[in-house]
């Protein structure tokens, strides 16, 4: 079909035709089926992402708007896929750097789902770390701090403390306590969070190796200069390992290394 197609060439990294492609699926499914059956408005939703791919974060902002509009006409507002939409909205304002209408829809859509799906569902709680992750972009690291706190404890309760989602919500948590201004507690939490991650993944899982990353930092800005170098030697003997020495994040880390070798 057209919109596999388009697919395939996307994966092939060639976005502008796969942009063309999908706009052509659903100019046809708007005149075949019209606008507000499933099928075009899934192709919408496609044809979003791939605006967004290729930078055009205006026009995908603006269909976005017109997907969350049809779904809230033909589904109801209270439908997940409609919150789904909504959510969606909220990131396209982020990425066209709408912090504020970003931050406003987030809380919609947790406040929606806390009521449609309850605060334990998995949704509702990936909807708080996107609340949690506004108030941070927003400036508000207080309360930033508060929703991740909660966060966590929900994950702990319903996935388990060594759930990757777990993990990363824990890790979100020790940078709220850094942006707080509390290093100490972040360099716990940071501790706890790559201790976990290498016996659940191992030591030389990418995830394990940012926590690494994460932890040396932590021990910089504690003041602990020795243990941060370190820490960062390792990660960076592990990131030519695993990624090899040209890898993007293994030249950040080469600098890292520098800066904390001055330092000592």
């Amino acid at each position: 079909s057209l919109n596999n197609l388009a697919i395939s060439y996307g994966d092939a990294g060639d976005n502008q035709t796969a942009l063309e492609l999908k706009k052509k699926c659903y100019e046809l499914r708007v005149k075949k089926l019209g606008e507000e059956h499933p099928d075009t408005l899934s192709s919408l939703n496609n044809l979003v992402i791939s605006y967004g791919d290729v930078g055009d974060n205006q026009t995908a902002l603006e269909l976005r708007k017109k997907c969350y509009e049809l779904c809230v006409k033909i589904l109801g507002e209270e439908h997940p896929d409609t919150l789904s939409s909504l959510n969606n909205l909220a990131i396209s304002y982020g990425d066209a750097g709408d912090n504020q209408t970003a931050l406003e829809l987030r809380k919609k859509c947790y406040e929606l789902r806390v009521k449609v799906l309850g605060k334990e569902h998995p949704d509702t709680l990936r909807s708080l770390t996107s609340l949690a992750n506004s108030y941070g972009d927003a400036g508000d690291n207080q309360k930033a701090l508060e929703l991740r706190e909660k966060c966590y404890e929900l994950s702990v309760k319903i996935l388990g403390e060594e759930h990757p989602d777990t993990l990363a919500s824990l890790n979100n948590l020790a940078i709220s306590y850094g942006d707080a201004g509390d290093n100490q507690t972040a360099l716990e939490l940071t501790k706890k969070c790559y201790e976990l991650r290498v016996k659940i993944l191992g030591e030389e899982h990418p995830d394990t190796l940012l926590s690494l990353n994460n932890l040396a930092a932590s021990y910089e800005y504690a003041g602990d200069n020795q243990k941060a170098l370190e820490l960062m030697k390792k990660c960076y003997e592990l990131s030519v390992k695993i990624l090899g020495e040209d890898h993007p994040d293994t030249l950040v880390r080469l600098k890292a290394l520098r800066i904390l070798n001055d330092l000592t």
